[in-house]
């Protein structure tokens, strides 16, 4: 009967784990690390429970949140005997229940309690024993799950990834781990030899035969490719861009990781290339991680632009300058031939420059290459033979020379021959004094241009024009403009004109009213033959020389001079002391003063000069304390002359008794000690008092009047 129970309440619990069918210890105790089960007294299920046992069941459920309990069955003696159970642990305040008697604890329900630890005790005496108990139970634990932790799920080909796995809830380990067989590790690493996408399944089992399954897809990367450029051709010293980005790889992780490496040792995506010669460029590409990709790219250069060079010429007038060009390099579809002159085209020219020197620009071009080659060159064209021949003059003096010169341009330089009267000369001008009329012919050659002759006639006078100076007045002075010239001729064919270079002169051979200058006079006869002669008027040179400038100090004199003359007379008298004609002048200024001087010399002439004095305050101002007022010319003012300013101060002067006797606001240099009304002062001791009007220096002192 006890068995069906057990059975019917599985059932019933419908238990997910392990099923454990335990029994009570006869004595003591004894304990399971518990999934769900069912706990039998001691008797087993199939008898009675022994008498005199006193024993203890400890279940014991690591990790579980609470558990599930049901009696199936309970027959124990009432009183005497009974089972106790315990939460945590046999604590009193912990304990679940006491149960005997027939009656089904909890009603025959199952109930939930918390914790993971149940102590299960059971008492019997010496008497009637029972069927026991049958108590199913099962752990609540936290639902078990896995996850996979992973840092890609993707890899290059060739490498590796982790898996690593992360359980929660469930029993306590240990934990069975089955990665689609491979077992008894919680971390895979999974390995791609090639290019492949897998499914990894991990199931973990717990120690109650829990199960949790997790999948997770891993894969590898798409193969390097590189979409490099497709071949092609430029120009010579052109550019192209070469592209050749990167596709597949580690998109993920790649990222600034990408690159591409070319063959010139650049790691662009792209590179601009110029060749000179055709060229295969090669690229790989690549992330880092993935094998790296392949490819090229062929360049081909049109060979540079070629056009046969054209040397300078010189051709004769009348010639033409022909010519066949080679061309070749470049891109042949649109190579041309081009001439600076639009009315030149093609390759095979006949070029008829005008005469001189004509610049041509010639190149082959075909609108890609950079560099054009280009034919510069000169055709000179002579110019036909043309020259000059000139005898100048052409009319001469009997016994007079005149130049005979030529010169001549164009036609062949290098073979032209000429000939004066037919001679050759060493150089293209002489001298030829012929006594008669000649004709002179001068004859050009080259060998190619037209010959060039030309001529030109000398004609001679048979006389020559003589001056002779009869009289002149050629020297004056500074302020005259009297003098005069004449002069006479002789010679010549009549009649003669005459041409003075003063304008005011008449057309004869005397002038007058002169003044300083060069006067010249040209004599023309009937034949053209002229003469001349120059006169110089001068001035009579400077004979008054006066003294260096000189400066004094104020009240000091000043010694001027002069060297020469024989009368003079200075200006202004001003502070003049003595004779103001004589050679020699004394002057005595209480301010800066130029002078003047007038002289006459043996000539008459009149001189002027002038000599500057300039006047300087002295280092100290002297006032003379004594003054002797007797007539004899010694002593007799009261000289302030070294007071600078005088003019604007006040002077007072006082007696011993403090009586004001002189006051002035304009002192002339005058006073001969006496009062203000011209009464003499006696002989004794005054005080002055001096004050400038504008800037209040004053001077104080004693003077004394000896008489």
């Amino acid at each position: 009967m006890k068995r069906v129970l057990a059975i019917v309440a599985g059932i019933l619990l419908a238990l997910p784990m392990i099923e454990a069918q335990s029994l009570m210890p006869l004595t003591g105790k004894d304990s399971l690390i518990a999934c769900s089960g069912t706990l039998y007294d001691n008797g087993g299920g199939v008898a009675n429970y022994s008498n005199n046992s006193n024993s203890e069941f400890i279940l014991k459920f690591p990790g579980a949140d609470s558990i599930r309990l049901k009696f199936a069955s309970l027959d124990f003696e009432t009183i005497n005997d009974s089972v106790v159970l315990f939460l945590k642990n046999d604590a009193q305040a912990n304990k679940l229940g006491v149960f005997n008697g027939t009656t089904v604890p909890f009603g025959g329900l199952q109930i939930t309690v918390p914790g993971n630890r149940l102590i299960v005790k059971q008492f019997s005496n010496a008497s009637t024993t029972g069927a026991g108990f049958d108590l199913q139970y099962v752990g609540v634990y936290p639902k078990l799950t896995v996850k996979i932790n992973y840092k890609d799920t993707q890899v290059c080909v060739g490498k590796s990834l982790v898996l690593k796995s992360t359980v929660t809830g469930g029993v306590l380990r240990p934990l069975v781990y089955d990665w689609n067989g491979v077992t008894g590790v919680d971390t895979l690493l999974v390995t791609f030899p090639k290019a492949d996408t897998l499914i990894k399944t991990l199931t973990v089992t717990d120690y109650c035969l829990n199960k949790a399954v997790v999948s997770q897809r891993v894969m590898t990367y798409e193969a390097i490719t590189l979409g490099i450029s497709n071949d092609t051709s430029i120009c010579f010293g052109t550019s192209i861009l070469l592209s050749a980005p990167v596709y597949g790889g580690d998109r993920i992780h790649g990222g600034p990781g990408f690159y591409t490496r070319w063959s010139t040792g650049v790691y662009l995506g792209g590179i601009t290339v110029s060749p000179k010669v055709t060229t295969t460029y090669y690229a790989w590409g690549g992330e880092g991680c993935s094998l790296e990709g392949y490819d090229s790219v062929k360049v081909t250069v049109f060979s540079p632009l070629f056009l046969s060079s054209v040397v300078d010429t010189v051709i004769c007038y009348g010639q033409t300058y022909d010519l066949n060009l080679l061309d070749s390099g470049g891109r042949v579809s649109t190579r041309k031939v081009v001439w600076s002159d639009p009315a030149i085209a093609g390759t095979s020219v006949f070029l008829n420059p005008d005469t001189g020197t004509t610049n041509y620009r010639v190149w082959v071009e075909d609108g890609c290459t950079v560099v054009n080659d280009t034919s510069d060159f000169v055709v000179t064209k002579r110019i036909p033979l043309r020259g000059s021949f000139v005898v100048d003059p052409d009319t001469i003096c009997y016994k007079d020379s005149t130049l005979v010169s030529w010169s001549f341009t164009g036609g062949k330089s290098s073979s032209s021959t000429w000939t004066v009267n037919g001679k050759v000369p060493v150089f293209n001008s002489y001298k030829i004094a012929p006594l008669a009329d000649l004709e002179c012919v001068f004859e050009v050659k080259d060998g190619c241009s037209p010959d060039l002759i030309l001529k030109d006639t000398v004609m001679v006078s048979n006389s020559k024009l003589k001056h002779k100076i009869v009289a002149a007045d050629s020297w004056l002075c500074y302020y005259d403009s009297n003098g005069f010239i004449k002069v006479s001729v002789s010679g010549g064919e009549s009649p003669l004109s005459y041409l003075w270079n003063d304008k005011l002169a008449t057309a004869d051979t005397a002038i007058s009213k002169l003044s300083v200058g060069k006067y010249k006079l040209m004599t023309t006869d009937a034949f053209g033959c002229k003469d001349s002669v120059t006169v110089r008027v001068r001035y009579e040179g400077k004979i008054l020389v006066a003294e260096s400038d000189t400066i004094i100090y104020r009240g000091g004199y000043g010694s001027l001079r002069v060297r020469s003359g024989i009368k003079w007379k200075w200006l202004p008298s001003l502070a003049v002391v003595g004779s103001d004609t004589g050679e020699w002048l004394i002057v005595r200024p209480v301010k800066s003063q130029v002078y003047t001087v007038t002289a006459l010399d043996s000539a008459s002439c009149l001189w002027k000069d002038t000599v500057q004095v300039t006047v300087v305050d002295p280092p100290l101002i002297r006032i003379p304390n004594v003054i002797t007022p007797n007539g004899d010319g010694e002593n007799d003012f009261w000289d302030l002359i070294e007071v600078p300013n005088l003019e604007d101060f006040d002077i007072e002067i006082y007696n011993r008794p403090g009586e004001l006797v002189y006051r002035t606001s304009s002192y002339a240099n005058d006073w001969m000690a006496q009062d203000s009304k011209g009464a003499d002062l006696l002989t004794g001791i005054y005080f002055y008092y001096i004050k400038n009007r504008v800037t209040g220096l004053d001077y104080r002192g004693f003077i004394q009047v000896i008489r």
